[in-house]
């Protein structure tokens, strides 16, 4: 993902450079672009056990993500209707998977974590 991330960032700026002067965009800008996601974490926020966008009052559905500084992967998660439903996966900043975990109307219904050398914790 951060190669796919860097790569598509490099034609980003290509592109940029061939058109009118623009903003360069940031990787997460860029990786959110090229993703199935709808928003990222840190635009959501929780109100009475319901997710909704900031500024927005209608409950959150679709995928939303999370970057590290450097366009890896840190976190995806699933919403149904302002609820978490579905998988959350979370990486290590090295690019290795931290854990996995299930949800059903933001209640855990299975939960794995992994410590960075890939080896089961819980």
């Amino acid at each position: 993902m951060k190669t796919y991330c860097a790569l598509l960032l490099f034609s980003a700026a290509i592109v940029a450079g061939c058109s009118q002067p623009t903003k360069t965009p940031s990787p997460t800008q860029v990786c959110i672009q090229y993703t199935r996601a709808r928003a990222l974490m840190s635009e959501l926020t929780l109100t009475d056990g319901v997710y909704h966008r900031k500024g927005d009052n209608a409950p959150f559905t679709g995928l939303a993500v999370e970057f590290y500084e450097d366009g890896g992967r840190k976190e995806e998660s699933y919403f149904s209707d302002g609820k978490l439903n579905g998988p959350q996966i979370k990486w290590y900043r090295n690019g290795s998977l931290f854990g996995v975990t299930v949800f059903e109307e933001n209640a855990v219904k299975y939960m794995k974590e992994y410590g960075p050398d890939a080896v089961i914790k819980k």
